[in-house]
C-alpha cells in the first residue's frame, strides 16, 4: 500500500495564503476525498514556519477520542492556551452548535480558524448566515487527473487515463491499485459509508432501497436532464411507489452529502437560471464503477462528468447552456470569464460535427467556445471554435 502523502498544492496553497487573515478557512468535500491529510499537511506547515504545536489545536470530530466532545470542550481547550492558536476542527459538522462555537472563538479569542466538512447544504447555510463575511470556502474533490498520475507514479497515457476514468481518483482506494478487487471493495464501501449510512442515519430515511434505487437512477442518467417525475414515472414503470416530494427530499440527501453535483440549466439569451430538467454529476466516477461496474458504451457520459468535474476544480461556477432550441453542454463562468463547452468522442463524421458544433456558432457573443474531444480530428479550429483533447484538458490546457 502506497502510505506517502502527496501534496495537494492547490487547497493547500489556498490554506496558506489565508493564513492569520481574519477568516475562518472552510473545506468542503465528500467523506474520504482527503480533507483529513490537508489539515495534516497544513498542521505540519504551521509547525515549520515556527507554530509551537501547543497553539495547534487539531481535532477529528468524526474518530474518538472527539466524538464525545462537545462545542464548550472545544472553547475550553482553546482558552487553556496563550498567544496566537490555530485551532483546525475536521468533520466540524459532526459537532452540534459548531457555528456559533466559531464565532466565539473568532471573535473572543486570538486564534486562527480551519473547519472542514462534508454537508454541503448544513455547511454552506450555516456559512452564510451566522458566519456571512466571516468566512472562505474552499471546495476539494478527490484527485484530478494530474494528481492520479503524480500519487500513481505513471505517465499520461490513453491506458492510464481509462484507468482514471474507470476507478477515480479517491485517494484510499489509489493506494490499494495494484489489486482491483481492494480497490473496487474500498470504493464500494465508500458509497455504502457516504451514499447509504450517513444519510440514512442523519436524515432518518425510511426507505434506504428507494435511496439506493434513485442513485443508481442518477448514475446511469450522468448527462440526461432529470426531473423528479421522470424518477417518479421510471420508478412507477418498475412497480415501485414513491411520492414526488420523497424523490425531491432523496435527491436532496444525495446532494448534500457532496456525492453527486446538480448542474442547473441556464438561459443564454435571457441570462437567467432555469428551475427544471437539471443535470446531475458524480463527485468521482470510480463509485459509479463500483456500484454499476463498468459500462464501456457510456464513454460519452464519462467524459462530460470528468469535464464537469475539472471545471469546477478550476472554480468555475458551472450550468448546462440553453439557446432556443439548442443545448450547450456547459457554459462555465467565474465572475470574469464565460466559457462554452461541449463534450464530445470525436468530430471526425460530418453529422457529430455538424451537431456539436452547430450550438455554438448559434451564440452570439466573443466568449471562449471549445469542444473536448478524446479523438481529435484534422480540423482543430472551426471559426473560432477550439478542439482540446480530453488528456491535455485534464492535465490543465488554458481555456
Amino acid at each position: 500500500m502506497n502510505n506517502i502523502r502527496m501534496p495537494r498544492d492547490q487547497y493547500l496553497d489556498r490554506l496558506i495564503d489565508f493564513k492569520d487573515k481574519p477568516v475562518i478557512k472552510a473545506i468542503v468535500g465528500i467523506r474520504r476525498c482527503g480533507k483529513s491529510t490537508l489539515l495534516e499537511m497544513y498542521k505540519d506547515h504551521l509547525a515549520s514556519s515556527g507554530v509551537d504545536p501547543e497553539n495547534i489545536i487539531s481535532m477529528n470530530f468524526a474518530h474518538a477520542p472527539f466524538t464525545e466532545m462537545t462545542a464548550d470542550d472545544v472553547k475550553s481547550e482553546a482558552r487553556k492556551r496563550t498567544g496566537r492558536i490555530y485551532i483546525l476542527l475536521d468533520e466540524v459538522q459532526m459537532l452540534e452548535s459548531w457555528d456559533k462555537m466559531a464565532l466565539d472563538l473568532f471573535e473572543n479569542v486570538d486564534c486562527d480558524i480551519c473547519i472542514t466538512g462534508s454537508n454541503s447544504v448544513m455547511f454552506s447555510s450555516k456559512l452564510s448566515t451566522l458566519l456571512s463575511g466571516r468566512a472562505v470556502t474552499i471546495e476539494m474533490f478527490p484527485f484530478s487527473y494530474v494528481e492520479f498520475l503524480r500519487f500513481a507514479k505513471t505517465e499520461d497515457s490513453d491506458k492510464a487515463l481509462t484507468e482514471y476514468m474507470t476507478y477515480g481518483g479517491f485517494p484510499l482506494a489509489l493506494m490499494v491499485r495494484g489489486s482491483k478487487d481492494a480497490e473496487t471493495a474500498i470504493l464500494e464501501d465508500v458509497y455504502s459509508t457516504v451514499v447509504l449510512k450517513d444519510i440514512v442515519m442523519r436524515k432518518n430515511i425510511r426507505n434506504e432501497q428507494m435511496l439506493d434505487r434513485i442513485s443508481r437512477f442518477l448514475m446511469r442518467n450522468i448527462g440526461n436532464p432529470v426531473s423528479v417525475k421522470s424518477i417518479r414515472d421510471y420508478m412507477t414503470s418498475n412497480g415501485l411507489k414513491v411520492n414526488f416530494d420523497t424523490v425531491d427530499d432523496y435527491l436532496g440527501c444525495l446532494e448534500e452529502s457532496l456525492t453527486f453535483y446538480r448542474a442547473k440549466r441556464y438561459n443564454i439569451k435571457t441570462k437567467e437560471e432555469l428551475v427544471v430538467n437539471d443535470k446531475f454529476y458524480l463527485s468521482d466516477l470510480g463509485i459509479r464503477t463500483a456500484v454499476l461496474g463498468r459500462r464501456e458504451a457510456d464513454v460519452g457520459r464519462i467524459m462530460e462528468n470528468l469535464v464537469y468535474l475539472e471545471l469546477r476544480r478550476r472554480r468555475f461556477t458551472v450550468y448546462v447552456g440553453k439557446l432556443d432550441d439548442n443545448e450547450i453542454d456547459f457554459v462555465a463562468m467565474d465572475g470574469i470569464r464565460k466559457v462554452y463547452v461541449q463534450v464530445c468522442y470525436s468530430l471526425k463524421d460530418p453529422d457529430t460535427e455538424f451537431r456539436e458544433i452547430r450550438p455554438l456558432k448559434a451564440i452570439n457573443d466573443h466568449h471562449r467556445k471549445i469542444v473536448v474531444v478524446m479523438e481529435r480530428s484534422m480540423n482543430s479550429d472551426r471559426d473560432g471554435i477550439s478542439e482540446i483533447e480530453l488528456r491535455e484538458f485534464l492535465k490543465g490546457t488554458e481555456i
